[in-house]
């Protein structure tokens, strides 16, 4: 299982997944195992500004399909460029893809934005 999230700014965003037992994947921490599958966070995009991209992506991979529900959400950690943000998330497990094209404005700064919810069987 793969979840991306893509933005076209400077701006620090923060992919993050909330596993089934509850646990949060995010910059943080990185890897976090569930019932035996893993979700790991492979780069934290953005986080430093004299390292950041116009066109950033960070992802967090599953070794296996995580039974239960899990949360896919962004949150803004670090506004440089403008109020809004659009970004993209495309979730893909076996025959199962997601895109979402959504924005996120930024009124408040660390404030989560859950995107996406879904239980695997």
């Amino acid at each position: 299982m793969r979840i991306n999230l893509q933005w076209g700014s400077t701006d620090d965003l923060d992919l993050l997944v909330i596993n089934p037992c509850s646990d949060t994947i995010y910059y943080k921490r990185k890897r976090q195992v569930c019932g035996g599958c893993t979700g790991t966070l492979d780069v934290d995009a953005n986080a430093k500004p004299e390292m950041a991209i116009a066109n950033p992506q960070e992802n967090i991979f599953f070794d296996e399909l995580p039974r239960g529900e899990i949360q896919v959400g962004v949150q803004m950690y670090n506004k440089r460029v403008s109020n809004t943000c659009p970004f993209r998330i495309t979730i893909q497990a076996h025959n199962f893809e997601q895109v979402i094209d959504t924005v996120l404005v930024f009124d408040r700064l660390r404030e989560n934005m859950i995107i996406f919810t879904k239980k695997f069987d």
